[in-house]
């Protein structure tokens, strides 16, 4: 077996590679698509629930506390968020489709798994912790550099 076929999958890999070319092409491309918008949608739920036991939950309190709570959640998300862009991985800082085009590009749409979980936590911190910020560029950039993982593999 050569070491780009799955041991667990061999079956599976052999009526793949019995295939067109075209629905070859086709199938990975639906696979792609599957596991980026997999990866999006496990991250807009990661900030829901994030949101839904953070503000959410403060805004059913007395609003003196709503907004001391409310900002005790967006100072201390914000400075996690701070710390993991700035010191552990300042490669996944930005709204993430800038740095996914520079990827494509210069490095032949590579993405490291570090900037990818980064970007997933940071996002999920900043969105879901209260800070008025969207998430439309993380998903885009999330959903790409996994695409391109399962690409890789």
């Amino acid at each position: 077996m050569s070491r780009r076929t799955p041991v667990f999958l061999p079956k599976l890999t052999k009526a793949f590679q019995a295939l067109g070319r075209q629905p070859r092409y086709t199938i990975k491309t639906i696979c792609y698509g599957l596991v980026g918008a997999g990866a999006a949608i496990a991250m807009a739920l990661c900030m829901e629930f994030l949101f839904e036991h953070t503000i959410h939950h403060f805004a059913e309190l007395p609003l003196w506390k709503f907004a001391l709570y409310s900002f005790l959640s967006i100072g201390i998300t914000s400075a996690i968020v701070g710390f993991l862009l700035t010191v552990y991985a300042p490669d996944a800082a930005g709204s993430g489709i800038p740095q996914l085009k520079l990827a494509y590009w210069e490095r032949f749409g590579y993405v490291s798994w570090k900037e990818t979980w980064v970007k997933f936590v940071a996002a999920t911190l900043s969105v879901g912790g209260g800070t008025s910020l969207g998430r439309e560029g993380p998903s885009v950039f999330l959903a790409g550099a996994m695409a391109g993982h399962f690409a890789r593999w």
